[in-house]
C-alpha cells in the first residue's frame, strides 16, 4: 500500500513536471510571437515616417529655393538702388563742391598772380564756413607762391581759426620760405594741440629767422622738457638758423646732464649758442666747474661755444691741477686761458704754498704769460715765499722774466704785508727791479708805509717815478742818481724843503717833476 502510494506521487510530480514545462514552452512561444509581431509594426511604422519625413525634407527644400531665389532678387534690386542713390548722392556733392570751388575761387583767388588773394581770410572763412577740406586742398594746390609772410595780429583770431591758417600755410605746394613766423607762438599752438609735430615740423624747415630768442619762451607745463623739445625741432628743421640767443650755455649743460636731451641736440644747440661772456664766478657754475664734470664742462661747453670771447672767474691754480692730471690737453687749456681778459694777476700764498718751484714755473708758463691782456703780475706774495725760503731765488727770477709791461706798482696793503713779516719795501722793490730790466715806471702812490727810496739807486733802467701821497718819504736824493729819469710826480711835501731842493735839481736835468 506504501508502495502504491509512493508511486503514484511519482506519478503526480511527474505530471506536473510535464506540465510546468509545456506551460513554459507556450509562454515562451507566446512571448516570441508577441515580439515578432511587435518588431513587424515598428518596421512598417519606420517605413511610414521615412516617407514623411522625406517628403517633408522635400517641401523644406523646394521653400529654401523660392526663399533664396527671393533674397537674391531683393539683394540685387537693393545694390541696384544702393549704386543709384551712391551716384546720385556723388552728383550733387560733386555740384556742392562744383559751387563751392567756384565761390572760392571767385573771391578768393587771383587768377593773374595764381595765388590766393589773401590766406589769411581764406583760412578764417573756410574755417567759420566749414567749407570741406576737399574745396579747401584744391584751391591752395592752385597757388603758385614760393614765399609767404606771416601775419601779425593772429591771437586775436583763436586758436582754431590760425591753426587753419597755418595748416594752409604748410600746403602750399611751392612754398620755399616763409617771412615774419613767430616760432614760439607756433609751438605754443602745437603743445596745445591745435597743430600736430608734422605740420610744426614742416613750418620750421620753411621759416626765414637766422637768430633765434628763447627769452621770452612761454611757461609750459613740462618745463624744461619742452624748451629742450622746442630747441630740438628748431636745430632739425630750421634750415637757415645760424644763431640762438637767451639760452643760459650752463643751464643747458645741466639739461644734458640730466638727460633731458640728447648729446647730438645738445651739441647742435650749442653750436649755435651767442652767448659771448661765461661768468664762472656765480657759485652754482663754480661748484660745476670744480666737479667731477669739469673735464665735459670745459670741452662741451667753453670750447664749444661759437661766440665765446672772455671767460670770467677762473680758477687757474685749479685749471691747471686739472692740466697736470691729463685731463686736459696744452691746446685745450690755452684756449681756455686766452679766454681769461684779467689784467692783473696775484701769486697767493695758497697758490705758491701748492706747488713747487718747477710747478710754478711750469704755472707761469703754461698759464699766466698766456694770458692775452694782462698788463700787471703782483708778486709780493711770490717775494715773501722766497724770503722764507719756500722758492728758490732762481725760481723768483724766473717768475719775472715773464712780467708784463715797463710799469711796477706797490700799494700800501703790500708794505704793511712786507712790514707784517719783518722785511722792507726797499729790499722787495730793490730784488725785483733787480730781476726786472724792462720796468720803466715805478708807482707807488698812497704807500703812507713807505719811508725809503734808495731802490731807486741800482735802477738805473728808470724813466718815471710817481710817489704822490708817501708823507713818511723824506729823502729824495735816490731820484738825483737815475741817468735817465724824465718824469716824476710828487704830492704831500708842501713842507719838505729838502723836496725842494732836489726839485730844482730834477728841473735842470730836464725831469718834469708834477706837484
Amino acid at each position: 500500500m506504501e508502495l502504491l502510494r509512493q508511486k503514484h506521487a511519482k506519478e503526480m510530480e511527474s505530471a506536473l513536471d510535464e506540465q510546468e514545462t509545456r506551460l513554459r514552452a507556450e509562454y515562451e512561444e507566446k512571448l516570441r510571437q508577441q515580439a515578432e509581431e511587435e518588431r513587424e509594426e515598428r518596421q512598417n511604422m519606420g517605413e511610414e515616417w521615412r516617407a514623411l519625413l522625406e517628403d517633408k525634407n522635400k517641401e523644406i527644400e523646394s521653400l529654401h529655393g523660392r526663399v533664396s531665389s527671393e533674397v537674391q532678387a531683393y539683394q540685387e534690386a537693393n545694390t541696384d538702388l544702393r549704386d543709384k542713390l551712391n551716384r546720385l548722392i556723388a552728383k550733387s556733392a560733386l555740384d556742392h563742391h562744383e559751387g563751392i570751388e567756384n565761390t572760392l575761387y571767385a573771391h578768393h583767388f587771383s587768377y593773374r598772380e595764381k595765388r590766393i588773394k589773401d590766406l589769411l581770410e581764406f583760412a578764417v572763412y573756410c574755417h567759420v564756413r566749414k567749407i570741406p577740406q576737399r574745396c579747401v586742398d584744391d584751391l591752395i594746390q592752385s597757388d603758385s607762391r614760393t614765399e609767404c609772410t606771416v601775419e601779425s595780429g593772429l591771437v586775436e583770431l583763436g586758436m582754431e581759426a590760425v591753426s587753419s591758417y597755418f595748416s594752409a600755410i604748410r600746403s602750399l605746394p611751392c612754398l620755399e620760405v616763409i617771412h615774419g613766423l613767430k616760432t614760439l607762438e607756433l609751438y605754443t599752438l602745437y603743445k596745445n594741440k591745435y597743430i600736430d609735430q608734422k605740420v610744426l615740423g614742416d613750418l620750421f624747415s620753411l621759416c626765414d629767422k637766422e637768430i633765434l630768442s628763447v627769452v621770452d619762451f612761454p611757461l609750459l607745463t613740462d618745463g624744461d622738457r619742452s624748451l629742450v623739445e622746442f630747441l630740438a625741432l628748431a636745430v632739425e628743421k630750421m634750415n637757415y638758423l645760424a644763431m640762438i640767443d637767451g639760452l643760459e650755455p650752463v643751464m643747458w649743460y645741466d639739461a644734458l646732464k640730466d638727460g633731458l636731451v640728447k648729446r647730438e641736440v645738445y651739441l647742435a644747440v650749442l653750436d649755435k649758442n651767442s652767448t659771448n661772456i661765461v661768468d664762472l664766478g656765480d657759485s652754482s657754475t663754480a661748484a660745476l666747474f670744480t666737479s667731477n664734470h669739469y673735464k665735459d664742462f670745459i670741452v662741451d661747453l667753453l670750447l664749444r661755444l661759437p661766440f665765446l670771447r672772455e671767460i670770467r672767474g677762473i680758477n687757474l691754480h685749479e685749471l691747471y691741477t686739472f692740466y697736470k692730471a691729463g685731463h686736459l690737453t696744452e691746446e685745450q687749456l690755452e684756449q681756455v686761458v686766452l679766454k681769461d681778459k684779467r689784467t692783473v694777476f696775484l701769486y697767493t700764498f695758497a697758490l705758491c704754498g701748492a706747488l713747487s718751484s718747477g710747478e710754478l714755473i711750469d704755472f707761469h708758463t703754461h698759464i699766466v704769460r698766456k694770458l692775452p691782456n694782462l698788463s700787471f703780475v703782483k708778486l709780493v706774495n711770490m717775494f715773501l715765499c722766497y724770503k722764507k725760503k719756500q722758492i728758490t731765488l732762481e725760481t723768483l727770477q724766473s717768475l719775472m722774466a715773464g712780467f708784463p709791461g715797463d710799469s711796477l706798482t706797490i700799494t700800501q696793503e703790500e708794505v704793511v704785508s712786507l712790514n707784517k713779516e719783518g722785511l722792507s719795501p726797499m729790499e722787495y722793490l730793490s730784488t725785483l727791479l733787480h730781476g726786472l730790466p724792462n720796468v720803466q715806471r715805478v708807482v707807488a702812490d698812497g704807500c703812507t708805509g713807505l719811508r725809503d727810496i734808495g731802490w731807486c739807486c741800482d735802477a738805473n733802467q728808470l724813466t718815471a717815478v710817481s710817489l704822490r701821497e708817501c708823507p713818511l718819504v723824506t729823502d729824495f736824493t735816490p731820484l738825483l742818481s737815475l741817468p735817465h729819469l724824465n718824469r716824476v710826480w710828487v704830492t704831500g711835501q708842501d713842507q719838505n724843503r729838502s723836496f725842494d731842493s732836489v726839485k730844482t735839481k730834477l728841473k735842470k736835468k730836464g725831469v718834469m717833476v708834477f706837484d
